[in-house]
């Protein structure tokens, strides 16, 4: 996803930054600051990100500072387990895991991926993390990975690859989907027209749907709203 915000009102602006709701509170972790001169991944240092992490409570409408990120980041992958948000990954390309403990407000230090990667999607089932994505060295990582949270150990799923880059994702009860964004190949970039489906159980990745062919759909956002809310 691709976003700028003005955080408190001061002139910190980001892009590339993750969010992740959890109850009623949004969280906002690292980014990239958009007055830097954006070229490639490989000619961002850590002086063109950020660490910041704040929480926005939906009920009073306001905006807290946590603790920063124990390290600057930037299009990372986010997602929570409880009272945990977990945040993998990143430019420069790391296979770095951390997790921000809401209860103690403290950033911990996760054992790390498999493979490295940015640009990735991570999404929660149960007790689980689950990769999808992303790119090393400019080339696609097509490994997906899962995390037991339980017994803090990461599981490289052999039976289902997915190679999209800047792609979205969201769960529903039935899997986890993924959608959008780009894959590489010997002729550059193209764009993801379709929708996969990650069955958790069967552990499996097919294409679900194709109506997204004529959208541009990069570096966005997806997610599911129950019918009892529409």
């Amino acid at each position: 996803m691709l976003l700028s915000l003005f955080c408190m009102g001061s002139s910190l602006r980001l892009s590339s930054f993750y969010r992740d709701s959890l109850s009623m509170y949004i969280y906002l972790i690292g980014g990239m600051f958009v007055n830097a001169k954006y070229v490639s991944d490989y000619s961002f240092g850590p002086e063109h990100m950020s660490s910041i992490t704040y929480s926005y409570s939906i009920p009073t409408n306001k905006w807290r500072k946590l603790e920063n990120l124990p390290q600057r980041l930037a299009k990372l992958a986010s997602c929570s387990v409880g009272t945990v948000v977990h945040v993998t990954g990143g430019i420069q390309e790391t296979n770095k895991h951390y997790a921000y403990d809401i209860a103690a407000s403290v950033w911990l230090t996760k054992p790390r991926m498999r493979h490295a990667r940015s640009g990735h999607v991570m999404e929660s089932v149960e007790s689980a993390l689950y990769v999808f994505g992303g790119e090393k060295s400019g080339n696609n990582v097509q490994v997906i990975e899962s995390y037991d949270v339980s017994s803090e150990q990461w599981t490289v799923i052999k039976t289902a690859k997915y190679d999209g880059s800047c792609c979205a994702s969201f769960v529903d009860e039935d899997g986890i989907y993924i959608t959008g964004g780009h894959r590489k190949n010997i002729t550059g970039y193209h764009r993801v027209d379709d929708i996969y489906k990650y069955d958790v159980r069967s552990q499996t990745i097919a294409v679900q749907d194709r109506s997204l062919r004529y959208v541009e759909n990069h570096h966005f956002s997806a997610m599911m709203i129950s019918p009892e809310l529409l």
